[in-house]
């Protein structure tokens, strides 16, 4: 299900809780969420928790120098949350072992000898070096 513009309000406010002064910039908090929305088609709530969470977790809350760090900024938000959605949407492929495929060399060295010779065009074309 595509995100909806509460879901952005509910991540926004988790970004509000993290760093208050985005509290006080609404034109920053509107422009992460029109930018969130931009997308909306393409993302899944649990992309906007993943991506939000990430940011947190990894933006410092501090500088070196000890002064707070500023909130982050559109491009940081939208980058993370898409992110999450590019690793979701990698996990749920399947990998070649999961859905039982296998390479085509796999396939001609598992043939038994007798049954390769059917297959030598198709050997050549696909450049395996097994051909006899």
């Amino acid at each position: 299900m595509p995100l909806i513009r509460a879901d952005v309000r509910l991540a926004l406010s988790r970004l509000t809780d993290v760093w208050p002064a985005l509290a006080k910039r609404d034109a920053l908090r509107n422009e992460m969420g029109e930018s969130i929305m931009r997308h909306a088609l393409d993302l899944q709530p649990q992309d906007l928790d993943a991506g939000i969470t990430t940011l947190i977790e990894q933006s410092p809350t501090v500088t070196a120098s000890g002064w707070i760090t500023a909130p982050p900024g559109v491009h940081e938000v939208v980058g993370c949350i898409l992110t999450a959605k590019r690793e979701r949407v990698r996990a749920a492929r399947p990998r070649r072992r999961d859905w039982g495929g296998m390479t085509f060399r796999e396939w001609y060295q598992s043939l038994p000898e007798d049954e390769k010779p059917r297959h030598q065009a198709l050997a050549r074309i696909m450049g395996d070096g097994q051909q006899a």
